[in-house]
This record gives C-alpha cells, structure tokens and sequence, in this order.
C-alpha cells in the first residue's frame, strides 16, 4: 500500500540533516528530493478527488434501480385509520431514503379511475428507513402512492417504473360487538353511566339511548368514544340502551340496564324557631342521594345545602313546608306549619349608633320594650322641636328626670307650642323651668289656667319684674294664696307640671308630633316615619 502524504513526508522529514556543512549542496540535494516526493504525491491525491467530483458532478437524475416489495397495512383506532407502509431498498447501490407520493379520492374499488387527473394531495420524503407511517386515512376513499428510491447522489428512480400501490378503504358496513358490564350510578352530583368494551373491538362509537331506535336524535343521551356518560335521562325511571356503532350505517346488538331513582322521602323533625331576626328553620340530615333542602314560605322557595336555613323576617305570620331535591327536582315536602315571629325585640338586640337609620314601620313602639330609649341613648341635637310633631309626646311619656333643662336649647320651647293646661305642676321637677330658659313673653297670663300656680309653686326669687309683662297678671288670674315668696325665684320657674295634650312641629309636611302618650314622626310626603309610645 502506498504511503500517504503524511507517511511520505515524515520520511523526507527525517532524511533533512540536522545541519548544514560546507557549501550546503548535499542539503539542496536532500530538499529538492523531498519536494519532489511531495509533489508526486499530491498529484495522485488532486485526481482522485478530481475523479470523485466528477463522478458526483456526473451523476444522473434518475436510475433504472427501484423499491421492491412495497406493502400497505391499514390501522385503524377507533375512528382513525392509518396506513403502514414497507419496502426493500436492497437493489438501491447508496441507498439513502423513498419519497412518496399520495394520490386519494373517494369512490369505490371497482371504480375506473383515471389517476392522471387527480392531483397529488400528499408528498412524503422519508429518511434512510423502510417503513412509514401515514395518519389521517379516510374510510370510503381510494388511494393511490408510489414509491420511488434515493440514493446518496441525490439520484431517484425512474417514476414510471416504480412501484405503485391502489388502496380502497371500506367504509366497513360491520356490525360491531356490543359493550360489556353496562352500569348506573345516582348520588347528588348525578347520575354516571359506566360500560366496558371488547378487547381490540373495531367500531366507530357508542349510542347511549332510552329507547332502541338507534340513530335517531328522539330518545339520544350521547353520542361518545369514552366509556362513561354522565347525561340524565328525562325520567326517574326507565330503561338505557346502548349501542356500538361500526363503519358504515350497522349497530351492535344492545345492552340495557333499567335505572330507577326514587322520590326523595319527606324530610323528618322540621323545627321552626323564632328568633328577633326572623326564622331558623331545621331539619333532619340530608340524604347522600340528594342536592340539598327546599324551603317553601309563604309562597317563595328557598334552597340550602346546609342543616339549618335562617330567614330574616319582620313580625307576621308565616306557614312554611320542607322538601329534599335531587338531581331529577323536588322530593316529597313535609306538612305545612304556621307560626307568627315575636312581637318584641329583645332589650340586648338592638345598638343605636351614628350608622343606624331606621326605615318606615321597621321598628315602632310594638318592638320597643320598657325603659330601652334612655337619655344616653340620644345624640346631643338630634331631637328638635321640628322634628316632633304636635301631640307626639305626652307627660305621660316623659320619665322623671328625662328632659333636663341642658337638653334644651334655647327658645325650643316656646309658648305657641305649649297646649293651654297641658303643664301643670304635678309634670314639673323641681328647677325644671328656669327664668333664663324661657324667652320673653313666653308666658303670659292667657297661657296660665286659673289656678294653675300656686304660692307654693313658686320659688323665692324665681319671678322677676323683668320676666312679667306688664298687667298680664292681675289680681282675677291669681288664686288666694298661689303665690308665696318662698316660690319665686329670679333664676327658674320650677315645679310647672301638666298633662301635655299635642305638640306639632307644623300641621302638615315633615313634622314631629308629641301627644299624651306618643311620639310620631312625619316625612316631607305626610307619611309617618317613627312611631313612639301607646296608640
């Protein structure tokens, strides 16, 4: 074997003298030999690459040498067919890969088919293999592929003798075999369905049906390739059918199952409580079948999932009934119960605050228990003289001690508003009505009942030239004795008490209105807002 260029030049290499001695003609000896080597060898190296590039260069399109035993397998999972195709490429000299090419139309395998004019739908290049894989295959339809070998030189064969393959797919107008181990199941999500199928069955899908008409959209659940289904049927009891369907237009012979669900049972141990908020209403446990609780009151249902349902009401009469429902609508419902909610709040229910506003009749007098409105439960200025209608509040209304004179503001009693005789001494405490609290003129002689004052009534000091309009009292006004000295005073008039008849605001629009033994409250549209006292 001949050296190569490596080998060829390390000898030469090695020949070369360490140094040069004399004139140095024995070294150019030596030099020009190895160049001369060198270049004989790199001479038959530049034309074997040259024959090389040539013989690439020269390489033809195509070659006679073709793909022999070219098969097609069909597949089929489910709906999808596939084709599996093979061939020996062992006539092929450099052997590097196929390409395909697809040709497809639907039609029948006895159809006379001028392939010519169908266009090519698919063109696979494969790697250097003998088999590939092609998906999407469609049943009814015909195909034509041919297969054409590579080789390395980028050469293929001749396309009019390769091999070439005509495929019809069926539709399969077979008749499947039916499912396996066909079940139901309710609980309160639904209902599930449940089936098995054969090993390696060739179908197209499942028909799940309530009646044997296969095929027809009357009477279909679903339509699947899974093997459950969780569609209710329309009824709580029937019959299921269900069908594989093959390619083409034939069924399975059915499997059926009967299901039945039966009407939730009347709930048990319905207690109905009233509570200041309304209504809690309990009951027995909920079955595991059903979704939850209906509440019928007056008329308006109501659904829950939990074991007690609180209503919130006002007072009245309510009559309320109970059912289970399931995934199919109502069970059977409990006997109806009336009951009426409590006619007073409890004293710890309500909190008056700044945030509070109470609407038309959601809270009267009825829900207010003894002694639950205190003074310290009203805000500095927020009852006035505007806002309490005339005859709203009575004497008998008003607490010992309840209105002070530092609740009071100035002029917010006047003498238009004070009804003749409705003060009398017995009504008043002792510095209830001082002189600095009543405006001038306030209280004249008219506005004073004959007999209504007094000596013992007046504090030492509390009537002052100043405060006493000329002769608005004279001798006929003042009984024998009313008056003594030791009730005057010149600071307060004290100890006025009398039944208050009615106090108004004004006669009609918003107002407050205070009578003998009630408060009312009006709004700018005359409607009565707040209602406080006996009626």
């Amino acid at each position: 074997m001949a050296n190569t260029v490596s080998d060829t030049l390390k000898e030469a290499w090695n020949k070369l003298p360490s140094s040069i001695d004399g004139n140095g003609q024995n070294f150019i000896f030596t030099l020009k030999n190895l160049l001369g080597t060198l270049t004989e060898q790199l001479n038959d190296k530049f034309e074997e690459i040259s024959n090389i590039a040539n013989s690439i260069t020269d390489a033809p399109d195509t070659i006679t040498q073709q793909l022999k035993n070219c098969k097609i397998e069909e597949v089929r999972v489910g709906t999808a067919i596939s084709f599996i195709l093979t061939w020996d490429y062992s006539d092929i000299e450099n052997y590097d890969s196929a390409e395909l090419y697809i040709k497809e139309t639907k039609g029948d395998i006895a159809d006379i088919i001028d392939w010519s004019q169908i266009e090519v739908s698919r063109t696979i290049r494969t790697t250097k293999t003998n088999t590939y894989t092609v998906d999407g295959i469609n049943a009814g339809y015909i195909y034509q592929i041919t297969f054409q070998g590579k080789n390395t030189f980028g050469s293929v064969s001749e396309k009019e003798s390769a091999p070439t393959l005509i495929y019809a797919v069926s539709a399969m107008n077979n008749s499947p075999d039916p499912p396996l181990e066909f079940d139901v199941y309710f609980n309160r999500d639904g209902v599930l369905w449940k089936w098995r199928q054969p090993d390696n069955l060739d179908y197209s899908y499942s028909e799940l049906r309530v009646d044997p008409n296969v095929g027809n959209s009357v009477g279909l659940l679903e339509v699947t390739q899974d093997t459950v289904s969780t569609v209710l049927p329309p009824t709580r009891e029937g019959t299921a059918y269900l069908y594989n369907k093959g390619y083409g237009t034939k069924y399975s012979t059915a499997i059926t199952k009967p299901w039945s669900k039966p009407v939730p049972t009347a709930p048990q141990d319905v207690q109905i409580e009233t509570t200041y908020q309304g209504l809690q209403i309990s009951y027995s446990t909920i079955p595991e079948d059903c979704i939850g609780v209906v509440i019928f009151i007056n008329g308006l249902r109501h659904y829950t999932s939990d074991d007690k349902f609180n209503y919130y009401c006002s007072t009245g009469t309510y009559t309320v009934k109970v059912c289970y429902y399931d995934c199919f609508g109502d069970g059977t419902w409990s006997d109806e119960q009336t009951i009426e909610t409590i006619e007073e709040i409890p004293p710890d229910a309500i909190h008056i605050t700044d945030q509070v506003v109470f609407d038309n009749g959601v809270i009267i007098g009825a829900y207010i228990g003894d002694h639950e409105i205190v003074g310290t439960k009203i805000q500095d200025g927020t009852i006035t003289t505007q806002n309490i209608a005339a005859g709203a509040i009575t004497a008998n209304q008003i607490g010992a001690n309840a209105v002070t004179t530092d609740k009071l503001d100035a002029n917010a009693v006047t003498s238009d508003k004070i009804e003749a005789g409705s003060i009398t001494t017995d009504k008043l405490d002792a510095e209830a009505i001082t002189a600095d609290k009543l405006a001038s003129n306030a209280v004249t002689a008219g506005k004073i009942a004959a007999d209504a004052i007094g000596a013992d009534e007046i504090k030492s000091g509390a009537i002052t030239s100043e405060k006493i309009k000329a002769e608005s009292i004279t001798a006929s006004n003042i009984a024998s004795g009313a008056i003594t000295s030791d009730k005057i005073n010149v600071n307060s008039l004290s100890a006025i008490s009398s039944t208050i008849g009615t106090l108004r605001t004004k006669t009609t629009g918003a107002r407050v209105e205070i009578h003998d033994n009630l408060i009312q409250v009006y709004d700018s549209n005359n409607r009565l807002r707040v209602r406080i006292g006996v009626w």
